[in-house]
């Protein structure tokens, strides 16, 4: 908030969007697919809940498994202990950074 004004930054939105928008692209590239894709199809993939508020980005053909009611296939592709990695390297890191840095910590900061 900047002198009373709420400024958004929907340039966050619009990656998602180029994101999924590139996905659609290589669902397309297909001739098949292509017969069977419309603009409903596609708005429904770049409005879908999950993925605009709470995300990941998923590519397309995930989407459609999803929304056709085939889970087995559109969740086998997804592994819990690859996306749990990241997370676990992460909180050493966070550890060792809140110890480290009052030890770090430029004085002339402090001093402004």
């Amino acid at each position: 908030m900047i002198h009373g004004e709420w400024r958004v930054d929907c340039s966050v939105y619009i990656m998602l969007l180029v994101t999924k928008l590139t996905y659609f692209a290589k669902w397309l590239e297909k001739e098949e697919n292509r017969i069977k894709s419309n603009i409903i199809d596609y708005l429904g993939y770049n409005l879908f809940f999950p993925g605009v508020i709470a995300g990941p980005t998923f590519d397309y053909k995930l989407y459609l498994n999803f929304i056709n009611g085939d889970k087995k296939a559109s969740f086998s592709s997804l592994n819990f202990w690859k996306a749990l990695q990241p997370f676990l390297i992460s909180v050493p890191l966070i550890t060792l950074t809140i110890v480290t840095v009052p030890y770090f910590y430029p004085r002339w900061v402090i001093e402004n």
